[in-house]
């Protein structure tokens, strides 16, 4: 009993190097801690743990009008998760103490995505370059957007492109970069070219080879392609 502050002192009569020697235990009516402390300060709980409440219904249980874990890093500031009005929000470098700090997800010891210090959000790349920057290194698609509504579904809206001329909606290139194709902010499509001359032009190819090769299949009165001009039908 330390009667200087009237609490209640256990203290080892030499250094301990392990947790093996508790300095606190508490049993239910039997041999088994339900609670212990070690004398270098490792804790054991049996069962859960609640904060803020005598209830605790999860294993961790933080409970608070603003309830908030902080994360301190002694060299390099804190950290924050506030679930406060029941959002989830991430705070990474609350105190802003260090520049380009991110938020990583890592699966298997494996890092899988991260929200860089900017915004970016990268997928299978460490170091994104765009609002969202995806790398896959499979054979298989880079990835798929599915609308598994049959009747009323849409397919993917892409909105943008600048009022400037050079300013696209949807750019398509090669693995090495190469742009084969885009969709300009006048609704222009360019194959084969970035550029096109004559203003007014709603597709312009460019191909040494043949430029565009069409195939009718199946039978019946059909037309393969049609050009309409001046009418509605």
């Amino acid at each position: 009993l330390d009667s200087g502050s009237s609490g209640i002192i256990s203290k080892s009569t030499s250094t301990q190097a392990t947790d093996s020697n508790k300095g606190l235990k508490v049993r239910n009516n039997s041999d088994t801690d339900t609670f212990s402390v070690s004398y270098k300060g490792q804790g054991y709980f049996a069962g859960s743990v609640g904060i803020g409440t005598t209830s605790p219904s999860q294993l961790m249980d933080l409970a608070s009008t603003a309830p908030n874990i902080r994360l301190t890093d002694t060299v390099d500031g804190h950290s924050e998760l506030d679930g406060n009005a029941a959002s989830l929000k991430f705070n990474a470098d609350k105190g802003n103490a260090k520049a380009d700090t991110t938020i990583t997800f890592f699966v298997d010891n494996s890092e899988k995505m991260r929200i860089d210090a900017s915004g970016n959000v990268g997928i299978g790349t460490s170091s994104p370059t765009r609002r969202l920057h995806v790398i896959a290194n499979a054979n298989d698609d880079a990835a798929t957007f599915l609308n598994q509504d049959t009747t009323n579904g849409f397919g993917i809206n892409v909105q943008g492109g600048g009022t400037a001329t050079d300013k696209y909606i949807l750019r398509l290139a090669a693995g090495d970069g190469s742009e084969k194709a885009r969709v300009t902010n006048q609704g222009t499509l360019l194959l084969g070219t970035n550029s096109r001359d004559e203003s007014g032009q709603k597709i312009t190819a460019v191909h040494s080879d043949s430029m565009i090769h069409l195939t009718k299949t199946g039978t019946g009165n059909k037309s393969c392609i049609v050009f309409l001009h001046g009418r509605a039908t």
